[in-house]
C-alpha cells in the first residue's frame, strides 16, 4: 500500500495483508479474551491470581492496536481529503460505507437479540455493572476501529495487486 501525507516525512511502515489481518483479529480477539477473564472472575469470585490472566488479553488488544494505529490503513482512513489522493479517497469512503453497514447491521441484531432475550430468561442480558461496561467499551472499541480494520483487511500489499 503506498500511501503519501504532507503531515509526515517518512513512510508508514509496510504491513502485509496476512499481517494486517493478524493484527485486526488481535484487537477484537484480545477484547474477548479479556472481557471474558473479567467476567469469569468477578463471577466466581475467583481473586488475583485468576484476575491476571485477563492481563495477556489485555497486552494483545492495546499491542494489536498500537501497531494497527501506526499503519498506513489508520492514517488513510483519519486523512483529510486534501491529502489524499482520488484512489486513496475512494477507497477510505468505500471503507466508511462497508463499516456504516456492518455497524448497522451489528445494532440491529443487538436490539432483536435484546427484545428476545427480554421476554426469555435463558438469553443472557447484562445485569451487572461489570457486564454493561463490558458491552458498552465494546461498542465504543468497535466504533473507533471498525474503519481501520476494513481498510487493514481489505487493502492489497501493494497497488500492484489491484491491477
Amino acid at each position: 500500500m503506498i500511501y503519501q501525507s504532507s503531515r509526515q516525512r517518512t513512510e508508514p511502515p509496510r504491513i502485509g495483508r496476512a499481517a494486517r489481518r493478524l493484527l485486526v483479529l488481535g484487537v477484537y480477539l484480545g477484547y474477548a479474551a479479556l472481557v471474558g477473564g473479567w467476567a469469569l472472575t468477578s463471577t466466581f469470585n475467583l481473586g488475583l491470581p485468576f484476575f491476571l490472566l485477563t492481563i495477556p488479553g489485555a497486552l494483545v488488544m492495546l499491542g494489536a492496536l498500537a501497531k494497527l494505529y501506526t499503519s498506513a490503513p489508520h492514517r488513510m482512513a483519519n486523512e483529510t481529503d486534501d491529502r489524499l489522493d482520488e484512489r486513496q479517497r475512494l477507497v477510505r469512503n468505500e471503507a466508511f460505507r462497508a463499516s456504516y453497514i456492518l455497524l448497522a447491521a451489528l445494532c440491529v441484531v443487538g436490539v432483536v437479540y435484546g427484545g428476545i432475550a427480554w421476554d426469555n430468561d435463558w438469553l443472557w442480558l447484562p445485569d451487572t455493572w461489570n457486564a454493561v461496561q463490558a458491552v458498552v467499551w465494546g461498542v465504543f472499541l468497535l466504533v473507533m476501529t471498525l474503519p481501520t480494520a476494513v481498510l487493514a483487511w481489505t487493502e492489497p500489499d501493494d497497488l500492484a495487486e489491484e491491477a
